[in-house]
């Protein structure tokens, strides 16, 4: 900011002595006072963007989301719903919905992880009815890659976009998805020019998302052998064995995950089923780890005379710690929840573990 400063020494060095007017009585009306007009939707870049078409278009309202990690103009009329990571907003109807997802991974993952992240959200789509990837498409400089698809639920045909951009430890999920009837691959789809109106608005805010809990979004895995249900992250691998009743749960990097073994016993109780329940547990751990230096806690019991029990494990030579819950309440059965992380992100990685921990339920 550049002040000026004019200053003389007397104003009547400069003027003749003035000869007084007559009184006015006109006394001037105040000028309107200025209704503030909105600025409008505009881009985050300042690129033009196309605000409406048809009868879609983008509101003159910006909206935040309440923890702050996103504001953009979204869709006049559509209903916005949202959670502490995300938010969507659907057309009157529910046939066409936009969405942004922000996932705190912890860490920077590298490019095989990141890569891994995106199959395991493909994942779902991949596992629908007439599944067709149309198009892919990516920019590595920004981290950025695009995938389109087609699917199929209940005989009725969808198209969903999905765009992931990484900024550090941060991903972000933008995506469109709805009734293939009104989303085409088409660069003039109205759809998709408002999808990429709307996207172009936002602002994201990294800074906030790496406060958020380590991969938030969650869904319920529940086993098809006992009524057993984990809350694990969306965007881990997910692979069933149903020969050998073992459930693995990995992280992208690969470095951290869950494993549950449900298998076939004598009758475990009190004293014996705990000592017998750990024998088998350490078993597996060493089996798996192929180890023979494992050093654990003391078991410890959940609740006196409750059948749950659990411990902490580490192997120098494995280079992996974690823990252990085995459950010994079913006849017959034996219930494993094996956790473990590679013991140079330990740190990183106990949080989120003992949180899928803790969502270990049995139905009794």
């Amino acid at each position: 900011m550049l002040a000026i400063s004019l200053a003389c020494s007397s104003v009547s060095e400069l003027a003749a002595t003035p000869t007084p007017l007559p009184t006015s009585t006109f006394t001037p009306t105040p000028p309107p006072t200025p209704t503030p007009t909105p600025e409008g939707p505009r881009s985050s870049n300042g690129n033009p963007i196309v605000t409406s078409l048809g009868n879609l278009s983008l509101s003159n309202e910006l909206y935040t989301h309440p923890t702050g990690f996103v504001s953009f103009y979204p869709m006049e009329g559509w209903e916005l719903t949202e959670t502490h990571y995300s938010v969507e907003m659907a057309e009157p109807g529910g046939n066409v919905v936009y969405s942004i997802t922000a996932i705190n991974t912890g860490y920077k993952l590298d490019s095989a992880a990141f890569e891994q992240f995106r199959l395991n959200n493909e994942a779902f789509y991949m596992g629908l009815d007439e599944y067709k990837e149309i198009n892919n498409s990516s920019n590595p400089a920004i981290n950025l890659y695009l995938v389109e698809k087609t699917y199929a639920i209940a005989g009725a045909k969808f198209y969903a976009q999905t765009i992931y951009q990484q900024f550090g430890n941060v991903i972000y999920t933008i995506e469109i998805y709805g009734d293939g009837n009104l989303i085409k691959s088409d660069p003039d789809n109205p759809y998709l020019i408002m999808f990429d109106s709307f996207a172009q608005t936002m602002n994201v805010h990294s800074d906030i998302v790496s406060t958020f809990p380590m991969y938030e979004w969650r869904w319920n895995y529940q086993s098809d052998y006992l009524p057993v249900t984990i809350s694990v992250p969306w965007h881990w691998y997910y692979d069933e064995n149903f020969e050998t009743q073992v459930t693995h749960f990995v992280s992208p990097d690969n470095l951290a995950g869950a494993n549950l073994i449900i298998s076939d016993t004598v009758k475990l109780v009190g004293e014996t089923g705990k000592k017998l329940g750990f024998d088998l547990s350490l078993v597996y751990l060493q089996a798996v780890t192929h180890a023979d230096d494992i050093v654990t806690s003391e078991v410890e019991n959940f609740k006196a005379g409750d059948g749950r029990y659990a411990y902490t494990w580490s192997s120098q030579t494995s280079n992996y710690s974690g823990a252990v819950l085995f459950d010994t309440r079913v006849p017959n059965k034996l219930v494993l929840f094996v956790f473990y992380t590679q013991t140079d992100v330990y740190d990183t990685y106990m949080s989120i573990l003992a949180d899928i921990g803790d969502s270990y339920l049995l139905e009794q």
